[in-house]
């Protein structure tokens, strides 16, 4: 009997820790720590600088300067109402505080009454500010994500890996263009060999706003990693400073940095330890269309050529003025030939 006392302790001490258990996720899960692998990139792109939301940075003393704003934020809003009742609009967010800590992919520290007091004071600011709802809902109205990015007449066989970058597609007749037919910063469009890009503005903010949205993206849909092609596309065509003064030329990219080396630097860097199922559909066919434009035998041959003999302004001019000189040899051959015949 004593040998069982043991067994029969930790398997109650068992018991008790799996009736504590609960799923690491919830279908209402949505708001996520950024993975230490994402995070590690680029630091301060994931930490607030001016105020914080929500109970992951709670308490951070850099930002304790902005908690009376947020006072009076929630002051003013209380006061617009037409009953002007804190009491009820506590109760009611009193009411939604379990559904809204279930959102959250960490246990949150705070006591019920402290959650519920952040929660007023957060939303309400946000509200007061800027009538967004949720972070998604602002995510959306950024990137205005089409309903048909995954339609496609190509199937999942015909999944690519790998791109020319935007130099090397020019090389071979590729032509950039924007897309000015469409608001969607996804939207990209093949059209024979004329690729459509949608207009994006590179400033300091721009990396950070991107590592958010695709840390969001590799906790929560994973399988519809709308941004996530995207960037691995950009990152396909930006290889060195060059692509990106070629995409600045077209139209495409408006460069705020002052360097063209940053916006290289940037997009790939964007791109490092990112998860994905494979590119949609969509971007499955552009890439195929451009890698098969590029290997028929007659572009890369004209490819070739661009980059060995025509590549800066004076190799062009020694370019045509070597095939001129073999021109004008040829000619002169053949007078010489004809006047001993003749």
């Amino acid at each position: 009997m004593a040998n069982s006392n043991p067994r029969d302790a930790a398997i109650m001490k068992i018991k008790a820790k799996m009736e504590k258990a609960h799923p690491l996720f919830t279908d209402e899960c949505c708001i996520y720590r950024v993975p230490h692998e994402i995070r590690k990139l680029n630091e301060d792109a994931y930490t607030p600088k001016v105020v914080s939301i929500g109970p992951f940075h709670h308490g951070n003393e850099k930002l304790l300067n902005m908690e009376g704003q947020k006072t009076m934020y929630f002051k003013e809003f209380i006061e617009r109402t037409e009953t002007k009742n804190l009491e009820s609009f506590v109760s009611c967010v009193q009411e939604l505080e379990p559904k809204v800590r279930g959102c959250y992919s960490d246990d949150i520290k705070l006591s019920e009454e402290e959650h519920v007091m952040e929660w007023a004071r957060n939303g309400l600011s946000l509200t007061n500010v800027g009538r967004i709802a949720h972070f998604t809902d602002l995510t959306r109205k950024l990137l205005l994500l089409s309903s048909d990015l995954s339609i496609s007449e190509c199937s999942r066989e015909a999944q690519v890996t790998h791109l020319y970058t935007a130099t090397q597609l020019r090389e071979a007749g590729v032509k950039f263009e924007v897309n000015k037919a469409s608001n969607c910063l996804l939207d990209l469009q093949l059209s024979g060999h004329t690729l459509r890009i949608p207009f994006i503005r590179v400033e300091d903010s721009t990396e950070e706003v991107l590592r958010n949205l695709l840390a969001f993206e590799q906790c929560h849909c994973i399988y519809k990693s709308y941004l996530t092609d995207y960037i691995l596309i950009i990152d396909f065509l930006i290889d060195t400073d060059k692509d990106v003064d070629l995409l600045i030329k077209n139209g495409i990219i408006e460069n705020r940095l002052g360097d063209s080396i940053a916006v290289a630097k940037m997009f790939n860097g964007l791109a490092v330890n990112i998860l994905t199922s494979g590119l949609n559909e969509k971007y499955s066919c552009i890439l195929k269309g451009l890698n098969d434009f590029c290997e028929k035998p007659w572009n890369r041959k004209v490819a070739t050529l661009k980059r060995d003999y025509c590549n800066t302004p004076w190799r062009t001019v020694a370019s045509i003025a070597g095939i001129f000189l073999l021109i004008l040899t040829v000619v002169q051959t053949v007078f010489s030939i004809l006047q001993v015949v003749l």
